[in-house]
């Protein structure tokens, strides 16, 4: 009897745990945090500090900071300014000894400018500056920013207005192309010779075009001198393993003699993200790859 109760309750456990699962559902829903649906307790004594007097408005604790005195804090900055009379209707206008009319300098005690002597000399203040007339703005681009075409060529008086930028400028940057004179390649590494100085600093991204073995893509500085840099190479490792069997075969050989490279054309330029933004030949834009000014040219 006692078995066939507890096989009744297990089962009648077991419908009811089923009849369960089939009636929970979860639903998910949008959350919004909306500052300006929050609803505040003004009922409560103890209310929010929403002035520095109780009740006034209603809901306040009075716990707010009191307001400050007018004129409390201020500050005064001259870029330029002149000395204005103090006593303007004791201008004295009449004629010097010259046969001109006294002049501001000539009136500095009648209407009280601001003056003083020292030694036989008198000085008078007519203007003041303080600090620079104008600020330089420096135009900064954060990081992934558009950088849209100038709509103006020029500087102050010389500048001039540009109708339509979008076809007025190229749509990519232009980056000077230098030529190459020679190239070879031991161990891995890449020696470019340039026909030119040309300015680059380890770090920078070049794209190098006629030079057997290396792809026409963004490529690392490593070492850098006036008319050579040196740049990573695709190895082959089955001549470089022959070549350091040679080499030590060979008496007469101490070192992997460098392999020259086949130049044909050979020509490199700086790559856009060295410059520090990116163009996209797609869309044929301009966008910030770090945050500040960018130089484009």
């Amino acid at each position: 009897m006692k078995a066939y109760l507890k096989t009744k309750y297990n089962f009648s456990r077991s419908l009811i745990f089923l009849w369960l699962l089939s009636t929970v559902y979860i639903r998910s829903e949008l959350l919004e945090h909306d500052f300006t649906s929050i609803n505040h307790n003004t009922s409560s004594e103890r209310g929010v500090p929403l002035s520095n007097k109780k009740s006034d408005p209603s809901g306040s604790d009075g716990r707010a900071t009191a307001p400050g005195t007018y004129g409390q804090f201020r500050g005064f900055h001259s870029i330029g300014a002149a000395a204005t009379p103090k006593n303007s209707n004791s201008l004295d206008i009449s004629i010097n000894a010259d046969g001109k009319k006294k002049s501001f300098f000539d009136n500095a005690d009648n209407i009280n400018i601001p003056r003083g002597v020292l030694g036989s000399t008198k000085y008078v203040l007519s203007r003041a500056t303080i600090g620079a007339a104008t600020y330089g703005r420096k135009v900064n681009f954060l990081l992934g920013q558009i950088v849209d075409k100038p709509d103006s060529l020029g500087l102050g008086k010389d500048k001039i207005l540009i109708g339509t930028p979008s076809t007025y400028w190229a749509d990519e940057p232009y980056i000077r192309t230098m030529e190459i004179e020679s190239a070879s390649e031991l161990k891995g590494i890449a020696t470019i010779l340039t026909k030119e100085v040309h300015g680059l600093n380890r770090g920078d991204i070049v794209i190098i075009n006629g030079v057997d073995g290396l792809q026409a893509e963004n490529t690392v500085v490593l070492e850098s001198s006036e008319n050579s840099f040196k740049v990573r190479y695709s190895v082959d490792s089955t001549k470089l393993v022959l070549d350091s069997l040679d080499a030590a075969a060979d008496d007469d050989k101490t070192n992997v003699a460098a392999n020259t490279l086949n130049v044909n054309n050979g020509e490199f330029r700086k790559a856009h993200e060295s410059l520090g933004y990116y163009y996209s030949p797609h869309g044929k834009l301009v966008v910030s790859i770090k945050p500040g000014p960018i130089q484009i040219v």
